[in-house]
Parts: C-alpha cells; structure tokens; sequence
C-alpha cells in the first residue's frame, strides 16, 4: 500500500490512524468517492456543530473529516481505484469544509451590523475560491497535476486543520487566520502570474 506523507503532524498522527481504517475499508465495498463524501459530510457537520456552539462535537468532527480525508486516497491506492474524478471530489470538498469552518467564524464573531462588510468579503472571496480552485483544479486534471491550494495557502491541510480546532475554543486566532487567508490568495495569484 502505498502512503502519501505531506507533514510532520500527518506522518505522525493522522496518516498512521488511516493506514489502520483504510485496511479495514479496503475488506469492504466502499468506494474512495464515497470516503469522500463521508469526510465533506462530517466537515460540513462540524460547521454545523460550530455553528450552534457545540465546539467538542465541532472539534471531533473536523478531525474524523480529516481523518477520512486522508483515508479516501490511501483507499484509492491500495484498491487501484484511482479517478480524475476522484481527484477532483477530493479537492473540491477539502475546499468546502476549511471555508464552511471559516464562514461560519466570521458569522458568529464579526456578524455586526459594523462588521456586515468583513462577512460578506469573506463570503464573496469563499465563493471566488471554489469557483477558480475548481477551474483550474479542472484543467489541470488533463495533465495528471495535482493542485493543492488553500485559503491557507502555504500551510500543509494537517496544520490548516489544527489551526482551526484551536480557534474552535480560542476564537481570537481568526484573524490570525483571516490575515493567513489574505496571505493564501496573494500567493494564490503571484503563482498563477507566475507561469
């Protein structure tokens, strides 16, 4: 089976954990897609969970989200289940559920009639992301490339995670991670110039 490891809190943490599951799925018949959609939807419940301020359901949810993140492609690998559109799922709902968690923080912390603006920036700019990610994402699935951008963008997914479990019970890292998010979407755009 073949591992891919990105960081150190992945090698150590989480890609250990999903080594364990994926034997376990790979007895079964599910399908890396539908890890996937496990995964988005246990991120889109922790949004949810946050949302109404259940942040230990928040907290463990965001990390099983991630934790079947890691699983659907190791599942790929070892069942030589691996698709373009897989590819593209996977990508697609990793984006989905770091900006459902940001929205909802910039809703339940800066939701003023003062702060109107900051959230529908922070809206407009989730919206722009999934639509360029998921142009560009589309494009370079002919090349057999795989994009890894994020609203964090120079940050491996393991630690965009942490960091928003942290800010789960520490609300004030936001905008420590709005500035990180700003910083993301200016590397974003030198790296596309940059081509």
């Amino acid at each position: 089976m073949i591992i891919k490891y990105t960081d150190i809190l992945s090698y150590y943490v989480y890609q250990k954990i999903a080594y364990q599951l994926t034997l376990l799925l790979s007895k079964t018949k599910m399908t890396p897609n539908q890890i996937t959609t496990v995964s988005l939807l246990l991120g889109i419940f922790a949004a949810a969970s946050f949302f109404y301020e259940y942040r230990v359901l928040s907290f463990l949810l965001l990390h099983l989200s991630f934790l079947f993140d890691c699983v659907d492609g190791q599942l790929a690998r070892a069942t030589k289940q691996l698709s373009k559109k897989g590819t593209f799922l996977d990508n697609i709902s990793d984006r989905i559920v770091e900006n459902a968690i940001l929205l909802v923080f910039v809703y339940r912390y800066n939701f003023s009639s003062g702060n109107l603006l900051i959230f529908l920036n922070m809206l407009y700019s989730y919206i722009q992301d999934i639509l360029i990610y998921s142009h560009v994402q589309f494009e370079k699935l002919n090349k057999r490339e795989k994009i890894i951008f994020s609203p964090i963008y120079f940050l491996n997914r393991s630690f965009v995670i942490l960091f928003l479990s942290i800010s789960l019970f520490y609300p004030k890292i936001l905008l420590f991670l709005v500035f990180l998010y700003a910083l993301g979407i200016v590397f974003y755009f030198y790296r596309i110039f940059k081509w």
